[in-house]
């Protein structure tokens, strides 16, 4: 896969992703661990600033510019960001207009 063209496929972005970068100043940044599963379900520990259940699905999605995957929490969806980098993927979530988080494949 050339990183610099193609969109990530589901498989591409199965594995656990710890936080490279946040805008918040929170304690141990590194405890907090995004996993997703070759099922479609993700597990995810919570974080002050991520208003993310535990367990869910998610689902890869084009169609929408900077909300290419959504997290299924019960009824309700949260948007992110997939966004490349040298060694692969990372999945960024904004928080509000200026604020983000940013995960990476470990």
């Amino acid at each position: 896969m050339n990183l610099i063209t193609e969109k990530p496929s589901h498989k591409d972005l199965v594995g656990k992703y710890k936080i490279v970068h946040s805008d918040y100043n929170f304690p141990n940044p590194e405890n907090y661990i995004l996993e997703l599963k070759e099922n479609g379900t993700f597990s995810f520990t919570k974080n002050p600033a991520i208003s993310l259940c535990s367990n869910g699905n998610y689902e890869l999605d084009y169609k929408f510019e900077d909300n290419e995957i959504s997290f299924q929490c019960g009824f309700g969806w949260s948007p992110a960001h997939i966004k490349r980098n040298f060694r692969g993927f990372e999945i960024e979530f904004s928080i509000d207009e200026n604020d983000k988080i940013t995960y990476s494949k470990y």
